[in-house]
């Protein structure tokens, strides 16, 4: 398998090289338009190995595409993006007055509502790119809509975040969720989207045939915290997950002093 290329596209750039013409529709990035295409794209890289990686060649929908990753190191450009919004998120551009324009205030505050004009524009075009998604052109005649998806914590603080292939979007969450559907379970967001983040984290991935995953090998350490404070436990009971028959197996006393 090659290693797969990913495309980083500056959004601030992609507004003003692929404007809409039609409002009602998505935006889309056509790549035919070669000039236009190296003003957007950021960067071109080797897509680091990571979990989403392997979830996304392990998802029933790529089998079915029956596609040979040896043959070019493209594809994955049709899945999964990335965009920057650089420094779009921070809101207006700060407007300070130089004293040897101080006889030019009106020419001046002119320029500054312009400019809060465009950040209102860059603002409701970044909000239509997240809720209806982005279209991708390719010089095959094939298109693609992509929708909003993951960032790691390395993202998030760069203002990152990729856009994956629509038809892959519901099966990626039920994996990367383990089949559990959050929408309907009182969460804290930060804890769920930085569990989340961790998908795209580099990492290596580990197969080992004499690696098995049991209710009796996989370990759960139950978190516990005093009435008062929010200091841990020193002696916290070693769990392990739920065996066949429903019953949960525990260390004995000695197990654990082995343990410690």
């Amino acid at each position: 398998m090659l290693i797969p290329q990913i495309i980083t596209i500056d959004v601030k750039k992609f507004f003003e090289y692929y404007p809409r013409e039609d409002k009602t529709k998505s935006f889309c990035f056509n790549t035919v338009n070669r000039y236009y295409y190296h003003m957007v794209v950021k960067q071109l890289d080797d897509f680091d190995e990571c979990p989403l990686f392997h979830q996304i060649i392990n998802s029933e929908t790529f089998e079915k595409e029956e596609i040979d990753t040896d043959a070019s190191d493209e594809w994955l450009l049709d899945k999964l993006i990335i965009l920057d919004f650089g420094t779009i998120f921070r809101g207006t551009e700060n407007y300070n007055m130089s004293s040897d324009k101080m006889d030019k205030t009106s020419q001046d505050e002119a320029d500054k509502s312009q400019r809060d004009k465009r950040n209102e524009t860059l603002q409701k075009n970044v909000k239509e790119l997240f809720e209806k998604g982005l279209d991708i052109a390719f010089s095959d005649g094939k298109k693609v809509h992509m929708l909003s998806f993951d960032k790691s914590g390395n993202m998030s603080r760069h203002s990152r975040i990729t856009f994956i292939n629509e038809n892959y979007y519901d099966e990626l969450n039920e994996r990367l969720n383990l089949g559990i559907n959050f929408s309907e379970i009182e969460i804290s967001l930060s804890k769920y989207y930085a569990y989340r983040g961790l998908y795209l984290t580099s990492s290596k991935h580990v197969q080992d045939n004499e690696i098995e995953i049991t209710p009796e090998t996989l370990v759960i350490l139950k978190d516990k915290t005093k009435k008062q404070g929010l200091a841990y436990e020193r002696n916290i009971p070693i769990v392990s997950a739920t065996s066949e028959n429903g019953v949960n197996w525990e260390f004995t006393k000695e197990e654990n002093a082995q343990l410690e």
